[in-house]
């Protein structure tokens, strides 16, 4: 079971450096639609927020796929650990499952706000 277990702990840390560039690309998307939300104010551009919206909502939908494939290896792990690791993989799934609908509170409050149909 080795060969299985670190291929398996290769997705997992491969997913962890995916889950910190999702991260820090979220933040940045944050950060473009505070300043289209200042330029609405300013200008009226109604569009830019819409916009930046919709790519503010992408990102996370990426970060809650890389939380369920994460989320799916670590119930493969938990075949192969030892009875008293077998709580580790349980508080791996419970931070991936909390995670992924933290994740997901802020598109569910900004989908509104994108008023595409087709989005």
């Amino acid at each position: 079971h080795k060969s299985e277990c670190e291929a398996i702990l290769k997705v997992f840390y491969t997913g962890m450096e995916t889950l910190k560039k999702l991260t820090q690309d979220d933040a940045y998307a944050f950060e473009a639609y505070i300043l289209a939300l200042k330029a609405r104010k300013a200008k009226g551009d109604v569009q830019a927020v819409r916009n930046a919206a919709k790519h503010s909502a992408l990102i996370p939908l990426d970060i809650c796929r890389q939380c369920l494939v994460l989320l799916r290896e670590a119930v493969k792990l938990a075949v192969f650990v030892n009875k008293t690791a077998i709580t580790d993989c349980g508080v791996c799934a419970l931070l991936l499952h909390a995670a992924l609908k933290s994740v997901m509170l802020p598109v569910d409050i900004n989908l509104p706000v994108i008023e595409d149909s087709n989005f």
